[in-house]
């Protein structure tokens, strides 16, 4: 039988290009944030001539509709494999072995880290886990039968992925060298805060954290061998925490993906809508909330400006009844039943993305309340699809946050930087005050973040130059 004939140029290119599968164990519905991350790289991917594909946990809903539609492996019966890891949310404190058993401390501390990881429960010990995902990569290896030109892209990487990725190519046995990028998000440690005794003592902390991340890595790195492994880090500021480990491989610090988006009007042109952008989960963010809240009252009850909430639980209720002062409840009860008129918006805490999208469209002003200390070297993809929006922004000093509107053109550019929460309401004012100057910038700015941050250009950021056939940055 005869090979089939391409149709189009894009098609011939696909024929002999390889495949980018992006794998994630995470993955277990459309609406998890990782989600839109391999949503866009596949897009990307297509642009520059790739064939995507994409693996995930073996529980991801079957009814997904993924656009653009993908090749999709329910691969992985492990996840979360990032709480044994050495980055900052992680609970090791030392590097381990080929088969997850600490090594890295003294054999005091190895001894005991080992009887405290035998409280927990079997399929949860690193051991367990590590055996478990690597068996799983394996069988996705013989689904796949990848070439000498495909890549595996893993997304949310972390040190002791990587060790059950080495564990399982170990026993691949390719005979050639495949690439294998690795995508890293999160911090391996958080600036250091308290009084100089506890920052002496954290600082020992972190120089003894990095030292056994780097260790890990390069291990990893020697055990990979020869296949093409590259880290990423999706800023700067984590690329460089991760270089302060010293890895004998560069850290590659690459832009965060989103969308190009239609710019809008936003709200209603007398009453500024505020969209308050992060969760309620925390005790420090639900007094934040309730601060901000009182700070605006006045505003709000003389409809001055209008706020939109979306809490992190199914019972908006249980959501936010808590931070919301004395005062503002009874609007904020109207706001709960969509009162028509309403200046306290609360809505669903599980939306659906054309409703998320649409939310984000109708944004005046992005008020963000995150740590910044939480927030130091983490993008934030909310401000992201924001500023592609032109929509101004008010986000804390000492974070990726703040780097993003200094790029812009630092404070009152295209938004707002404030270093305590007293100074919002100042600054909401200002906003209101400024409105059509800030949103103009924010609008010619966010051309900016389309190009910057577009699916094609972060993977040729990547390394992958794609096709002369297929142009464009922008993704629709």
């Amino acid at each position: 039988m005869n090979p089939p004939q391409p149709s189009s140029p894009e098609q011939a290119i696909a024929l002999r290009s390889g495949r980018l599968i992006v794998i994630d164990c995470n993955l277990t519905s459309p609406s998890d944030p990782a989600f839109e991350f391999a949503s866009l790289i596949a897009s990307g991917a297509k642009q520059l001539g790739l064939r995507p594909g994409l693996a995930t946990h073996a529980s991801f809903t079957k009814r997904a509709k993924l656009s653009p539609p993908v090749p999709l492996a329910r691969a992985f019966h492990v996840r979360r494999l990032s709480r044994w890891s050495l980055r900052a949310d992680g609970e090791s404190k030392s590097s381990r072995d080929l088969s997850g058993k600490p090594v890295g401390g003294t054999g005091f501390q190895n001894t005991w880290a080992r009887m405290a990881e035998k409280m927990v429960a079997a399929v949860d010990r690193p051991e367990a886990m590590l055996q478990h995902w690597s068996q799983d990569f394996l069988r996705l290896l013989a689904a796949l039968k990848p070439t000498s030109r495909d890549t595996l892209l893993l997304n949310d990487a972390d040190d002791f992925t990587m060790l059950a990725l080495a564990a399982a190519m170990k026993k691949a046995d390719l005979p050639f060298a495949l690439r294998i990028d690795l995508v890293f998000h999160q911090p391996i440690y958080h600036p250091l805060q308290g009084v100089p005794k506890q920052r002496e003592s954290n600082l020992a902390d972190r120089v003894e954290q990095l030292k056994q991340f780097g260790h890990q890595v390069n291990h990893c790195f020697y055990l990979l061998r020869p296949h093409a492994v590259r880290l990423f880090a999706t800023s700067n500021a984590l690329a460089s925490q991760m270089q302060e480990s010293d890895l004998q491989q560069r850290v590659t610090p690459i832009p965060y993906p989103t969308r190009a988006r239609t710019i809008g009007a936003g709200g209603k042109p007398d009453t500024a809508k505020i969209l308050l952008a992060g969760s309620n989960e925390s005790p420090r963010r639900q007094q934040a909330i309730t601060e901000v809240l009182q700070m605006i009252e006045g505003h709000l009850k003389s409809k001055h400006c209008s706020l939109s909430m979306k809490p992190i639980v199914q019972q908006q209720e249980l959501g936010w009844t808590d931070v919301v002062p004395r005062p503002l409840q009874s609007i904020y009860q109207q706001g709960l039943h969509h009162a028509p008129g309403n200046v306290i918006e609360v809505v669903g805490s599980k939306m659906p993305t054309a409703a998320y999208h649409e939310w984000l469209d109708s944004a005046d002003v992005g008020l963000f309340l995150h740590d910044p200390v939480q927030n130091a070297v983490h993008c934030n993809t909310v401000l992201l699809e924001l500023m592609v929006r032109g929509v101004p922004v008010i986000v804390p000093d000492q974070c990726w946050m703040a780097d993003q509107v200094r790029i812009a053109g630092g404070h009152r550019s295209v938004g707002f930087i404030y270093q305590n929460r007293q100074e919002i309401a100042g600054l909401l004012r200002q906003a209101s005050r400024h409105r059509e100057a800030l949103r103009q910038r924010a609008k010619q700015h966010a051309k900016v973040v389309a190009n910057l941050h577009s699916p094609s250009h972060v993977l040729r950021a990547m390394g992958h130059p794609g096709s002369n056939a297929i142009s464009g940055d922008r993704v629709a």
